[in-house]
């Protein structure tokens, strides 16, 4: 009888000390994940982030034929007009001195181009001037990298008591993986027209 016992005893015990020993590897496992993890999206949307400029810097670059085209059409203009449209593409950028050209050919301040070549830079300028606004978009993509890094840190400053709680740890790691895919995206949207664009 004692030896039975003896042998239950035994047999409970290894089963209680591999059940403990799948626990302390399946936290340790938890541990490293979050660990990773959060470590990893930081770096993976700095490097993304700074491509991302690398685009938009180069997009932002004063463009020497574009210079030359705007100047060549302020020529057409004398005076206060000229003035008023070097300073609305001063303030408002290209979109805006189409706009006030439009303005005076309407009141016949100015004389139309006809077909030839101001006519065809100007075709050319109201294209350029066309192109999607990328400020609002860069502001987005900037606040979510912003955002998913700095929840990244805090994460990883409670690294152990998350990897204590499965299902907080699993849920912790869904959304860093969820912020990281919504950055990701909004990196592509961001690009996307800008490849499409005529001046790439």
């Amino acid at each position: 009888m004692q030896w039975r016992t003896g042998l239950e005893l035994d047999g409970s015990t290894g089963r209680a000390g591999r059940r403990a020993a799948v626990a302390v590897g399946s936290h340790l496992s938890m541990e490293y994940a979050v660990l990773y993890t959060f470590s990893t999206i930081p770096q993976t949307l700095g490097a993304a982030f700074a491509v991302l400029a690398a685009f938009v810097i180069y997009r932002f670059q004063d463009d020497p034929a574009v210079t030359s085209a705007i100047d060549e059409l302020l020529q057409m203009f004398t005076g206060p007009d000229q003035s008023r449209l070097s300073q609305a593409l001063r303030d408002d950028g290209l979109k805006r001195l189409l706009a006030e050209m439009d303005q005076l050919f309407d009141t016949n301040k100015a004389t139309q181009p006809t077909p030839g070549h101001q006519h065809n830079v100007l075709t050319w300028l109201r294209v350029i001037a066309d192109q999607p606004d990328i400020r609002g978009p860069l502001k987005r993509a900037f606040i979510w990298t912003a955002a998913v890094i700095v929840v990244s840190v805090i994460a990883l400053c409670f690294e152990k008591p998350l990897a204590a709680c499965t299902a907080c740890a699993v849920a912790a790691l869904c959304l860093g993986v969820a912020g990281l895919a919504r950055c990701m995206w909004l990196y592509w949207k961001l690009i996307e027209p800008l490849i499409a664009s005529r001046r790439w």
